[in-house]
């Protein structure tokens, strides 16, 4: 822990079927064009991130982190910023696995589609704070039946059933904020 990791050609670090634990560290400028997961790739591993930074990653899904259906990944007092996707999941894509994210920060990322998390699995979040790059949907695939949980204030949890767009701007989920469309409050 407190490493930095930087300039992976092919995904900064990949986990199988074990457990990843990263704490104060950075993952920068990795890249996986063809692949998944430009800086973390987890298939089928128990991670949890805490305090740590994904700068300026990028890979064909999941610009900062890929985790599988077999994975289940705790992100705390994190930051995700300026990771691309050339497909889905700017910052995170969660294929089928199970995610909790809490206070962290999400910004300038980027995707297809999803360019803050593109989920298709269980996610449960507690006060992120996000911008966006114009147009990019900070969670897509928050529609049942995959499962997306919030805490904290009703009208976010109601926010969160649909898909999520901060239009540039800066917003903590755990408060409803009128740049929500009138639909989500």
């Amino acid at each position: 822990n407190e490493l930095t990791i930087a300039n992976g050609s092919y995904s900064g670090v990949q986990c199988d079927d074990g457990i990843l634990n990263v704490s104060d560290s950075t993952f920068t400028n990795n890249t996986n064009s063809g692949g998944v997961g430009g800086g973390i790739r987890s298939f089928g591993c128990t991670w949890t991130l805490s305090g740590s930074s994904f700068i300026d990653n990028s890979a064909r899904q999941g610009g900062g982190i890929w985790s599988n259906y077999d994975s289940t990944g705790d992100v705390v007092d994190s930051t995700f910023a300026g990771n691309t996707a050339s497909d889905r999941g700017g910052g995170i894509e969660n294929f089928a696995g199970a995610l909790t994210i809490s206070n962290s920060i999400f910004t300038g990322n980027s995707g297809v589609s999803g360019g803050g998390i593109d989920n298709w699995g269980s996610l449960t979040v507690s006060c992120l704070l996000y911008t966006s790059v114009l147009g990019q949907r900070l969670i897509r695939r928050a529609i049942p039946p995959k499962k997306v949980y919030t805490e904290g204030n009703p009208n976010c949890a109601r926010a969160w059933a649909f898909w999520i767009s901060s239009w540039g701007k800066g917003y903590r989920t755990c408060e409803p904020h009128s740049s929500l469309r009138s639909s989500f409050c």
